[in-house]
């Protein structure tokens, strides 16, 4: 081989390693920012970290309070719904009552038509309380 050509492939080889060399540096300078630019993230990470603590203490307390709110307003409805249970009962057991009670002044009108007149019965209205309803019978 001639010099040249061993000079010219030392050159080459000086070249390859010189930019291996450089892209190495490069690579550790930005490695090396990285590191860096993460921990100064980290570090406001950190900093935040008791706030955040805080709204999620918040946020669990407000979620807790709903969770007893919504159980009440349950039980409410649950007891409203007996509550208008038991007054359609009651209200099936006086209408009985009531047409039992239309039924005796009926039968006792049809037995003495003139003795009921001396005193008259207030009408009703279809919910069964005293109303305006068609005018008075007699007793």
């Amino acid at each position: 081989m001639e010099t040249s050509t061993v000079v010219w492939i030392v050159v080459a080889v000086v070249v390859v390693l010189a930019v291996i060399a450089l892209i190495a540096m490069l690579m550790n300078r930005n490695k090396e920012t990285r590191r860096k630019k993460a921990g100064e993230l980290r570090q406001r990470a950190s900093g935040q970290e008791p706030n955040v603590r805080h709204r999620e203490a918040r946020a669990a307390e407000v979620e807790a309070r709903g969770r007893k709110a919504r159980a009440e307003a349950d039980e409410k409805a649950a007891r409203a719904e007996r509550l208008e249970a038991e007054a359609q009962q009651q209200r099936r057991g006086a209408e009985q009552e009531r047409s039992k009670l239309d039924e005796q002044f009926h039968e006792a009108d049809k037995l003495d038509p003139e003795g009921g007149k001396a005193r008259s019965r207030k009408p009703r209205d279809p919910d069964g309380t005293p109303g305006e309803r068609g005018g008075s019978s007699a007793v």
